[in-house]
Order: C-alpha cells, then sequence, then structure tokens
C-alpha cells in the first residue's frame, strides 16, 4: 500500500548507504489463531500522504462477524481502542500525518 512517492535515506548506522524506499511502507500479520490481523502503516516523510486502503476479509481468510479498532502512534501511552462493527469488504482513504504510524486490527467473532 503506496501512493507511489519515495523517499531517499542514508542509512549511516550501516556505513554510508544511500537507501530508496516508497514514503508509506506497510505490513500485515495475522494472529496465531488465524482469527484477527494487524495492519500496519507509517509515513516516514515529514509530509502528510494519503493511500487507498482496500480490504476484503476472504482475502485474509478471515469469517463471520467483523470488528476493527485503530491505533495512531503518539509519544503517551495510547488506551487500546473500542472494537467497532465493520463490513467484510471495504475500501477508504487513509491521510497519514508526517512521522506517524497506524496500526488496523481486524477481529473476527467466528473462530477457525
Amino acid at each position: 500500500i503506496t501512493d507511489g512517492t519515495k523517499i531517499n535515506s542514508n542509512w549511516v548506522w550501516v556505513k554510508d548507504l544511500m537507501l530508496t524506499t516508497p514514503t508509506v511502507i506497510s505490513g500485515a500479520w495475522y494472529r496465531e489463531d488465524g482469527n484477527a490481523l494487524a495492519l500496519i502503516l507509517l509515513n516516514t516523510d515529514d509530509k502528510p500522504h494519503t493511500v487507498t486502503l482496500p480490504f476484503n476479509a476472504a482475502d485474509y481468510g478471515l469469517k463471520g462477524k467483523l470488528k476493527i479498532r485503530e491505533w495512531i502512534a503518539k509519544e503517551e501511552a495510547t488506551p487500546r481502542p473500542k472494537a467497532k462493527p465493520i463490513d467484510a469488504s471495504w475500501s477508504r482513504e487513509i491521510t497519514l500525518a508526517p512521522m506517524t504510524s497506524l496500526a488496523i486490527e481486524i477481529l473476527s467473532e467466528t473462530k477457525n
């Protein structure tokens, strides 16, 4: 998931190494029991970036009623957000503030 922009970084702690990566880096992790998924988005730039996040529960093996909760990384501790019902298929635009990350947890009420 990216908006197509890239950023150049010097990874000097390794050696003088210039790398080019997408400005928005993303990843996904399954919970061990297969009943939840976490999607992670990270804006590595000092400007906001907007990405489109499509989701289809069947693509991830999630079944039944689903709930979603989101965390935005902050310096202070973030309380656990309440999970809200969500459709099994959706697409939405997400604008990430500069140098921030967003974690989206999708939970299935149906046990695999």
